[in-house]
């Protein structure tokens, strides 16, 4: 079973990292967030977290949204954040978070 590549841990640290449950709405927080969710690809992860990886993006990253070419756009991670509630926010937090505990086991980092 492949591990985990340390850029993930990195950026997925950093990602997490910027999540405070006190400073402004999570909404605005994974807003300006949103370039981890586009630079961060599923091949970083082992099989099993590549699936959880996976969930939290098709909830960020809808597939409906693709251009002619079949590019998806850069924005569409922020637009899509600006249409969920706290609550779903609050959801996609924990999972980065338990997403990041996980990987951080995985690598015994």
């Amino acid at each position: 079973m492949k591990k985990s590549n340390i850029f993930a841990y990195v950026e997925l640290s950093k990602l997490v990292g910027n999540l405070h449950d006190q400073a402004s709405p999570l909404k605005e927080q994974l807003r300006l967030q949103a370039a981890y969710f586009n630079i961060i690809d599923t091949k970083f992860f082992s099989d099993q977290l590549a699936r959880d990886w996976q969930a939290i993006l098709g909830t960020v990253k809808p597939t409906e949204f693709i251009l002619k070419d079949g590019r998806k756009p850069l924005n569409q991670v922020s637009n899509t954040i600006s249409t969920l509630t706290e609550e779903e926010c609050r959801q996609i937090v924990k999972c980065l978070r338990d997403l990041h505990q996980k990987l951080e086991a995985e690598l015994k980092v």
